[in-house]
């Protein structure tokens, strides 16, 4: 959680419709209700306040909880691949390593997109990575998109675009029971309960368990003796209670627990874990005349732990393992912050000034250990980031067809108490310290009832995580070091686009142009440069830039009361323009990128309630190093789901993943054997509502 947060407006969830009782829903979703009233959908991400969809300047989709369950994902990561822009790892989250779970929008690539749950964010504090198992699906009321810089808004990692998880919130008293099971020893379950006291107070629980043998990732013909399956579990409770004081005065709060354990990296001795504990409370006062003021506070426990091997001296490649290192990383992060925000319906629609603060500290603890089981030494790489930032933003409709806004934000950033322990390492590490200012303006105009334009220009930031600051790797012979002294990174960029909606009809097409500065990448080190007893490595820097431009097409048609479908395109051109520690990736796509990603679906009720949804996705080649080195397959994927309500209170599913058993190679980072997407799976269980 390495960006700062700025109120909990993300937390809101405005209600519209004839009834005055009606969830923000896409038209995927709407669909599951043909002859129901017409639902006013209502996002907060993009302006940070309850706005109509049909008013928001910006490039955004919102997934349904609805849409959710019409696809075969098991995972939430799964369900976003089909959002144009969003890029995740081709392979699952069962076999990529935590550390490189990331999330990027607009073919920036890396980790430079922000993921909040309920506006707080979940990119893990020391690695940036994205801890989706502390999302079971089963929990999600929606789910909210905004493509393009938004740092200006809500800090952090938002360099490429913003995706805001929104939880279900407690109605009525209700027990749910989501459970399944399917092929490689695949079960997962989930139990959600609910529980309104009074008018008062009203509390719900959620807790989730999933569990997998795994697939065989590697091709048969790459196979060593020691690989095994990559296998995992996980474990996850969220309780929420929420709390009308007075009429004007709202609180909530939010705990967490999750355990997730992965027995990865192929082979057997190899195994990550990863436990956290989080902790949120908020508050809100109206104070009349549309002014609220917000605050917000909350902190996470982190442990992350991680054995890493090689093959011992002697043995071919694979053939005997040992535990080369093993890394102790423990992480805490606490933040809070305010937000006062008035919203009239004059011209003057909403201002907003918001204030926070974020602290950050953790340790990389790494043990290192001869083939014989010896310890040799222990590296320690440890630190603390603060962040201090405020925003202003206002929201203008000078004409009821106009909508503008603007926003600016200041950030300080502060890297200290920095500590480099590790062979050749410089020990307590300078403090240092950056700012960042970041404006950014938005426009759209409604030409007629059915189009609408729209443009936006923006400056963001992407500050470097603990990992990359201060975290040392190291492997026999090999040593590869972070940087204390890098600074974030810095983008500018525009995006244009067209809206259109015509009764079942509605599509977004969107260009961007981004340049990116100050990048942060690595250089390889000389002889000179590496400590005695290593003869290769390499260290973190800031150094060259890149370009992304492309362009987002999503588009949805309800063709009949029982049928609608979606499709999706992204198209991405991103490279490297400035490296002069690697000039043969300048000109190059960048890496995990792939220039071209289709996909769609279409769902058909019948007249029983049975529900049949099939997806497909096609992307094209793509690279695991900037250099080109390193390919990965073009494929297309089918997927396909299907549910049946046998009667108000149980309802049964099935999901069915890569249906043609397409084999590609999803997974390949130069230091083991390429891995293949997943292949063919099967999934069926129940959901039921047991009152």
């Amino acid at each position: 959680m390495t960006q700062s947060i700025l109120g909990i407006s993300g937390l809101m969830v405005v209600l519209t419709g004839q009834s005055g009782i009606a969830v923000a829903q896409t038209p995927a979703s709407a669909s599951n209700n043909p002859n129901g009233p017409e639902v006013e959908q209502i996002v907060v991400t993009a302006t940070r306040s309850a706005q109509r969809l049909k008013d928001v300047p910006e490039s955004t989709t919102v997934v349904s909880m609805a849409r959710l369950h019409e696809t075969p994902s098991q995972t939430l990561d799964e369900v976003l691949r089909d959002v144009p822009s969003v890029q995740l790892p081709e392979a699952s989250v069962e076999q990529v390593h935590p550390t490189s779970d990331l999330v990027s929008m607009r073919g920036l690539s890396g980790n430079r997109a922000l993921v909040l749950l309920d506006g707080v964010p979940i990119n893990d504090p020391f690695f940036g990575f994205i801890e989706w198992a502390l999302v079971p699906l089963d929990s999600v009321e929606r789910v909210e998109v905004i493509r393009g810089g938004d740092s200006t808004l809500w800090g952090d990692h938002a360099m490429g675009g913003v995706i805001n998880v929104i939880s279900r919130q407690p109605t009525k008293d209700e027990l749910l029971e989501d459970a399944g099971g399917g092929t490689y020893g695949t079960v997962r379950s989930n139990t959600y309960g609910s529980y309104i006291m009074n008018d008062i107070a009203k509390f719900s629980l959620d807790y989730g368990y999933s569990t997998t043998n795994g697939f065989e990732s590697i091709p048969k013909d790459e196979l060593y003796a020691s690989d095994r399956r990559t296998s995992d579990h996980a474990n996850d409770v969220i309780g929420t209670g929420d709390f009308q004081i007075t009429p004007d005065l709202t609180a909530g709060f939010k705990v967490g627990y999750t355990v997730y354990n992965e027995f990865h990296q192929i082979v057997e001795l190899s195994a990550n874990k990863q436990d956290e504990e989080t902790y949120q409370a908020h508050a809100t006062q109206n104070f009349g005349n549309g002014l609220t003021l917000t605050a917000l506070a909350f902190h996470d426990h982190d442990y992350f732990a991680t054995a890493n091997t090689g093959t011992s001296p002697g043995y071919a490649t694979g053939a005997m393992e040992y535990i080369e290192n093993y890394h102790h990383t423990p992480t805490k992060d606490f933040g809070g912050s305010l937000v006062l925000e008035q919203t009239s319906g004059g011209w003057l629609r909403n201002w907003e000034i918001g204030a926070d603060i974020h602290q950050i500290g953790g340790e990389d603890l790494s043990q290192i250990f001869s083939p014989t089981g010896q310890q040799q030494r222990i590296d320690i790489g440890s630190g603390m980031q603060l962040f201090a930032g405020g925003f202003a933003q206002t929201t203008i409709k000078p004409i009821d067809a106009l909508t503008i806004s603007a926003a600016v934000r200041y950030q300080y950033f502060d890297n200290y108490h920095g500590y480099d322990g590790t062979p050749g390492g410089l020990g307590d590490v300078p403090a240092k310290a950056s700012y960042a200012f970041d404006p950014r303006v938005s426009i759209k105009y409604e030409v007629t009832p059915d189009w609408a334009v729209r443009a936006a220009a923006y400056e963001a930031f992407n500050a470097p995580t603990m990992s990359q600051l201060y975290r040392t790797f190291a492997l026999p012979n090999g040593i590869f070091y972070g940087s204390a002294t890098l600074t974030p990174e810095k983008l500018k960029g525009g995006e244009a686009g067209v809206d259109y909606t015509n009764g079942p009809f509605t599509a977004q097409v969107t260009g961007y142009y981004n340049q990116i500065t100050n990048l942060i990448t690595s250089y390889d080190l000389s002889g000179a440069q590496l400590p005695p007893g290593f003869f290769f490595g390499s260290r973190n820097i800031n150094a060259g830039g890149a370009t992304s431009q492309g362009m987002e097409v999503a588009a949805q048609m309800r063709f009949t009361p029982q049928l609608t479908g979606e499709l999706n395109y992204t198209l991405a051109q991103s490279w490297i323009t400035n490296n002069p520690y690697d000039p043969t990736s300048v000109g190059k796509q960048v890496m995990n990128v792939p220039h071209g990603y289709v996909s769609g679906s279409a769902t058909y009720t019948f007249m029983n309630g049975l529900r049949i949804t099939p997806t497909f996705r096609y992307v094209s080649q793509q690279w695991g190093d900037n250099d080109h080195t390193l390919p990965y397959d073009a494929h297309f994927v089918l997927d396909a789901e299907g549910d049946y309500p046998i009667n108000d209170r149980l309802q049964v599913f099935v999901q069915l993943y890569n249906l043609t058993n397409r084999q590609y190679i999803a997974l390949d980072d130069g230091g083991s054997q390429p891995q293949l997407g997943t292949p063919f799976e099967l999934f069926a269980g129940l959901r039921v509502s047991l009152f």
